[in-house]
């Protein structure tokens, strides 16, 4: 039987998991960026999508969880010439301030791969030190 107090603290979590990325997404596209949900993952060296589950509890199609990393932002830089390219980043949101003591294993697995194979910066989206400050770090 699950235990009522960890339920509720569970489902508090999840909450303020998602009012913060929410948060973070709100701030990238201040600062002028496109930010899009990530619908893939990384699983057995391939960027491949989240695949849906079967709830038989309420008889529909879910998805889990959405991908990892959770958004990718595009930045259109116009260059000298008038020609242009986009800037493309990755960026996974996490509270707190080590980005060793909240990222698991397989996500820094997860990173490195991306890093290496796709050559595209994840970016790692925490509560800064002041109360609503949002801080980016590479990882």
């Amino acid at each position: 039987m699950k235990n009522p107090d960890k339920v509720k603290q569970g489902k508090k979590n999840k909450a303020s998991g998602k009012a913060f990325e929410k948060k973070v997404r709100l701030d990238l596209e201040k600062n002028g960026w496109l930010v899009l949900r990530n619908p893939n993952t990384v699983i057995e060296g391939k960027f491949v999508q989240q695949k849906p589950r079967f709830n038989p509890f309420t008889r529909s199609i879910q998805y889990t969880q959405t991908g990892f990393p959770d958004f990718i932002c595009l930045k259109y830089e116009t260059l000298i010439d008038d020609t242009g390219l986009f800037i493309i980043r990755f960026v996974e949101c996490k509270g707190g301030n080590d980005a060793n003591k909240y990222l698991s294993k397989e996500e820094k697995e997860k990173v490195e791969w991306i890093k290496n194979n796709l050559k595209i910066p994840v970016i790692w989206a925490h509560k800064g030190i002041k109360r609503g400050e949002i801080t980016y770090d590479k990882l």
